[in-house]
């Protein structure tokens, strides 16, 4: 079974979080994984890693930071399949509905670079 480790400033980290929270397949009750219930100390240490990112961030230029919109949409488009399956496994929801709402994940980048 997947442990989910947190993200925080660049780096994954394993929570020292002692709860955790089962990821299930709520159509047949399969555990997929786990997710740490993080510490207040990691969520604090989360959000100050992304205040002090989001200063640089503010100060690159548009057409720069519309070049990771590009690549995020070009990963969507890649794995379009294998993450509308995990969606189906993880909400219940039909492969078609998943397939769809991928879709409109897409889209909305799409629309954010202004395409």
């Amino acid at each position: 079974m997947e442990e989910i480790r947190n993200f925080i400033d660049g780096v994954w980290q394993t929570s020292s979080a002692e709860e955790h929270l089962d990821v299930t397949n709520p159509a047949t009750g399969e555990t997929l994984g786990r997710v740490p219930l993080s510490t207040p100390g990691e969520v604090d240490q989360a959000a100050q890693a992304a205040a002090e990112a989001f200063s640089e961030w503010r100060r690159t230029p548009a057409v720069e930071r519309v070049q990771y919109l590009f690549k995020l949409k070009v990963l969507l488009d890649e794995n379009l399949e294998q993450l509308s399956r995990t969606i189906t496994l993880e909400n219940g929801k039909t492969l078609g509905e998943s397939r769809g709402e991928m879709r409109r994940a897409i889209e909305n980048v799409e629309v954010a670079c202004g395409i």
